[in-house]
């Protein structure tokens, strides 16, 4: 049961999609290798609450005979995915991370999984959350190391992305639920822009002025890919990627590096030099901006916007809330409504226009969490996440690195201004450089 960093090509969505559109192998055999992942990894990773074995083999039997026909429906074409188990799937329950919550078989497709089967996308099952999709621990561990947090709380979906038992995973983050999970195990991550509205109906919410769904996959191509079946914001005007040219990246001078644990810094800093090496300039902001100001206020819309939405259920059976939920409902409660007032203010500004100085630069990159993935008994910290969901700036993280025992360390890119597609074209160019390199330093090693 070997993991890797750089997937070979049939773990990917468009390597997948090229054998199956040359005939090397069929929808029902990309299914069938997913179930046989999951058979030798579930036991010991626990990251679905549903599968749906004989409804995506069904599926996959249509799929195939449609490619038969001539006919595709795209790129995600007999791909299998799994879904966060707060968002519904006609005919499984939507349990969000509680047994209780469920109340029966989802009647339909939530409209994004309806957009997601209209491109020809296979759903597994729904992969495991955290309680109500907050931060307590959940039961799905970290394949690297199964005494590791596998973040949260899209926990199940990155989990199951990282062991192959299916090609890409939808998830949600409110601070840093994509983007930290994907991460600790490894695998590319973007946390979109989010439109008005963007958790709708069929969608269990937590904190909805925040909440964004978010996708994973083995590499930036197939985000690229998944991010297609998004309903999102695309911020900035488009057609400003580095084509031809070096690219321009950026470092951010405080709060990451005073934040970061050493192996994380070192990661990013190995990361910076190998892209310098193949000719990218390396430059710093001109300023910089309030982060712990906003991590504070992403936790303040947080806690009150819970505390209403779980009201009624909190008030009559708290016990059905963990601990660290519970103390967030309760601090949510205690929250006055002007500082609640202050804090949507606060969000409107960073939302309606990047506040950071991006003047001639393609792409910042940061850390994408504070350090390898910690203990089981938290789902390790959002600070590095956070800010960007409460700014609305999209985010595509991608693991680049190894710690010391063998965890991955992973980066993530910002674009403030630039529209999603430029930040894509920036991040798939490092993802190239970065590969390569890994890969040479393997035959060097060998």
């Amino acid at each position: 049961m070997s993991l890797s960093l750089w997937p070979d090509d049939i773990d990917t969505i468009t390597g997948a999609g090229k054998a199956l559109r040359e005939g090397r192998t069929s929808c029902v055999n990309l299914v069938q290798r997913c179930l046989a992942k999951i058979d030798e990894w579930e036991p010991k990773i626990r990251a679905w609450v549903t599968l749906d074995r004989e409804g995506a083999i069904d599926h996959a039997i249509t799929l195939d005979k449609e490619l038969q026909s001539g006919k595709t429906r795209g790129p995600l074409h007999g791909i299998p995915i799994g879904v966060k188990d707060i968002i519904d799937v006609a005919g499984m329950p939507t349990c969000a991370g509680v047994q209780r919550h469920s109340t029966g078989l989802a009647a339909r497709d939530a409209d994004i999984i309806a957009r997601y089967r209209a491109m020809g996308a296979i759903i597994l099952g729904k992969t495991v959350t955290t309680a109500y999709a907050f931060i307590d621990p959940p039961p799905t561990k970290n394949p690297w190391n199964l005494g590791r947090t596998p973040g949260g709380s899209s926990s199940g979906s990155a989990a199951a992305v990282a062991t192959g038992m299916c090609m890409a995973a939808l998830g949600t983050q409110t601070a840093g639920s994509v983007t930290r999970p994907a991460s600790y195990c490894g695998v590319a991550s973007l946390k979109p822009a989010r439109a008005s509205g963007a958790i709708t109906p069929g969608i269990v919410p937590f904190a909805p002025t925040l909440d964004t769904v978010g996708v994973m996959a083995r590499d930036i191509a197939g985000l690229a890919i998944m991010n297609e079946g998004l309903d999102h914001a695309n911020r900035g005007k488009p057609n400003n990627a580095p084509t031809g040219r070096p690219m321009r990246l950026g470092w951010v001078r405080d709060f990451f590096p005073d934040h970061g644990s050493p192996e994380i810094m070192a990661a990013l800093d190995r990361t910076f030099a190998t892209l310098r090496a193949s000719g990218a300039m390396i430059v710093g902001p001109s300023e910089s901006l309030p982060w712990e100001e906003l991590i504070k206020t992403n936790r303040t819309i947080m806690a009150v916007e819970a505390a209403v939405i779980h009201e009624e259920r909190f008030a009559n059976d708290p016990y059905d809330f963990p601990p660290k939920l519970a103390a967030l409902i309760e601090e949510g409660q205690k929250i006055s409504t002007n500082e609640y007032t202050k804090a949507r203010l606060l969000e409107a500004k960073y939302r309606d226009g990047p506040r950071f100085v991006t003047t001639g630069v393609d792409a910042y990159i940061v850390p994408a969490t504070t350090g390898p993935a910690p203990t089981p008994e938290t789902t390790g910290n959002p600070a590095f996440n956070a800010p960007f969901t409460f700014m609305n700036e999209p985010t595509i993280s991608l693991p680049v690195d190894l710690s010391d025992d063998g965890l991955p360390l992973a980066v993530q890119f910002f674009a403030p201004g630039r529209h999603q597609s430029d930040l894509f074209a920036t991040v798939a160019r490092c993802e190239a450089t970065l590969r390569a390199a890994a890969k040479l330093a393997s035959k060097g090693s060998a």
